[in-house]
């Protein structure tokens, strides 16, 4: 939702795209940690180690890609 609502608001342009994406991770990665703390008990730098370092290499390559793929994707579906 944050991700769209960014996206929308802020324009088309592939910068605009990656600011969006971060966001909704960081909002995603956010609320998954809080989780993680409550119902395990870490403390928070075990979850924040358990929770979002793990997936950050891979967040990478899909926000790249979906840039990437917006860039591509939005002229063909009339979405600019």
């Amino acid at each position: 939702m944050v991700t769209g609502i960014i996206s929308e608001k802020l324009g088309k342009r592939p910068f605009w795209n990656l600011i969006a994406m971060i966001a909704g991770s960081v909002v995603v990665f956010a609320m998954g940690v809080s989780w993680l703390k409550t119902i395990t008990g870490m403390d928070w730098n075990n979850a924040f180690m358990v929770g979002i370092f793990p997936f950050i290499p891979g967040d990478i390559v899909k926000i790249a890609a979906g840039t990437f793929s917006a860039k591509i994707i939005r002229p063909v579906t009339g979405i600019q």
